[in-house]
């Protein structure tokens, strides 16, 4: 049947809870796709930027569908945009330019046919959700530069972020002339002390550093570290390197606690990788915890509560680079992924010395190669309503795709485990480019992905 602008394709009904897909059409060209309450009602609506630039939006309804298309022109010169708030507080998307900010609300969305093809300017790239960084409740907006970046903050107003540019030279062709580039480092905002504003953070030469200021005053040039974790490796060695830092409390005594993911590979090496993950606290001289993982990580560490005993619990997924798995990886055209889970764990060490979790899975070659198809197993959100977390596995096919639900149960010592048998199953009728975690609201969580023409959900009710 179909409801306002979607088809509800499956409804299984095992019990109290069932599997529902639906389906919701995408603009021609579609290039960013995602789930943003743009009315303030606690559900997402969809959203699709596609070429003109224009923005797509359809609004959730009664009945768990999506309207009707509404249609916004997106500005051309943008260089991104955000999910934030207007000044009244509305909800609203940020474009940052050269002009500055500039704002679309929902008044601006006009009811039109979204199905022209598409032509026109690639739309601006989406740079994720705005947080609250200077106290006052309402997201504030980040725009890039040449220089750094500048903060929206809705005190304060505009606020330079002074990140340090390292200067790179290469040589040029034919003529050997050198040219000089400039680089800012990957910066993430995080709270470092309980009661403190967040302050923009990020790993460099073997350290964790943050840049000193406020959202009122404006952040950097200076900066300080929070935590060396090693010094750079000496060139002779020829060591590959890839740092994942991420800030958290812990242990619950309102200051963070730094986590490092290391790849390290020695160069020319065949299966010489490793990845370590390393703990440390702010100001110490030593790593409080150190974890090997076998083979390179391919994402995380992710910090999540999944037992619900109030500690954070360390979340790693890692393939294997060997000989051996190489020649299976041949052979057999699939990768093996493990995700690890650490329970965290009270003292010193902030997590368990052995992993409480080790799920493996097989990936087809080409959606490893494919970062929005490759991590198929998804955990942390609860779709059966028990309380606890269930495993959302999801297999993409060449004319179709399946998701699969294994509920949580509680493992000896409280654990996290799951079901072998499926507690639920879902098929749609498609192939996907693309898919992700969402949540259609608070207490909804669901899988959104996207076909070439078509945004799929797949949620529990």
């Amino acid at each position: 049947m179909r409801l306002a602008g979607f088809t509800l394709l499956a409804a299984l009904r095992l019990g109290a809870q069932e599997l529902v897909v639906r389906e919701a059409p995408l603009p021609a060209g579609a290039v960013d796709v995602l789930l943003w309450d743009a009315d303030s009602d606690g559900r997402g609506d969809l959203l699709a930027t596609a070429p003109g630039p224009r923005c797509v939006l359809r609004l959730r309804v009664e009945g768990g569908g999506f309207g009707s298309a509404r249609v916004a022109a997106a500005p051309a010169d943008a260089d991104g945009f955000s999910a934030a708030r207007a000044p009244e507080g509305a909800p609203a998307l940020a474009f940052d330019g050269p002009d500055g900010l500039r704002l679309l609300r929902l008044g601006d969305f006009r009811e039109g046919s979204d199905a022209r093809g598409g032509d026109g300017a690639a739309p601006p790239p989406f740079r994720g959700f705005a947080e609250d960084l200077d106290g006052d409740g309402a997201p504030d907006p980040l725009a890039s530069r040449a220089d750094g970046a500048v903060l929206y903050g809705s005190r304060a107003g505009a606020r330079p972020i002074r990140l340090p540019t390292e200067r790179r030279l290469a040589a040029g062709g034919g003529g050997g002339l050198v040219t000089a580039t400039t680089r800012a480092p990957r910066a993430t905002f995080a709270r470092l002390r309980a009661g403190e504003a967040p302050r923009p953070a990020w790993f460099e030469g073997g350290a964790l550093r943050a840049l000193r200021g406020s959202a009122a005053d404006g952040f950097g040039p200076d900066a300080e570290i929070l935590a060396r974790f090693s010094d750079e490796a000496p060139a002779e060695e020829r060591v590959l390197e890839r740092n994942e830092p991420r800030l958290a409390d812990l242990d619950g005594d309102g200051i963070a606690e730094a986590v490092l993911g290391r790849v390290r590979t020695r160069a020319g090496a065949l299966g010489g990788a490793r990845t370590e993950i390393l703990v440390r606290r702010l100001g110490a001289d030593a790593p409080a915890q150190a974890l090997l993982l076998p083979g390179v990580l391919s994402s995380g560490p992710d910090l999540r509560d999944l037992d619900g005993d109030g500690r954070l619990d360390l979340v790693a997924t890692t393939f294997a680079d060997d000989l051996a798995s190489q020649l299976s990886r041949g052979l057999r055209g699939a990768v093996r992924l493990t995700a690890f889970v650490y329970r965290g764990a009270p003292g010193p060490a902030s997590f368990r010395r052995a992993p409480d979790l080790a799920l493996a899975d097989d990936v087809p070659e080409a959606h490893f190669e494919r970062w929005d198809l490759r991590h198929r197993l998804l955990f942390g959100d609860d779709w059966t309503g028990d309380g606890r977390p269930d495993l959302l596995a999801v297999k993409v096919e060449r004319d179709r795709a399946t998701a699969t639900v294994r509920a949580g149960v509680a493992g000896a010592d409280g654990a996290l485990a799951f079901a072998e048998a499926p507690w639920r199953e879902a098929t749609v009728p498609a192939s996907f480019v693309a898919f992700a975690p969402w949540r259609l609201a608070a207490s909804e969580p669901a899988l959104l992905a996207r076909s070439a023409t078509t945004a799929w959900f797949v949620s529990a009710r």
